[in-house]
């Protein structure tokens, strides 16, 4: 993986900053782990489900 590319995104503050400390905790680079994630998503190692409101949901 030689090319790099920058990345930016935004995401909400608290999440960051959760994620900062247990990286700081952890001794982790946030950009290694977030790479780690993303390669484990994109060789299907796990996967985000979106919930879809029923119809019946929504009326509530």
């Amino acid at each position: 993986m030689a090319d790099r590319k920058a990345f930016n995104t935004s995401v909400d503050s608290e999440i960051l900053k959760k994620f900062k400390a247990e990286c700081a905790l952890q001794g982790q680079q946030m950009n290694k782990v977030l790479e780690d994630f993303m390669i484990g998503y994109a060789n299907g190692e796990f996967y985000h489900k979106l919930h879809q409101k029923s119809t019946e949901e929504k009326g509530k």
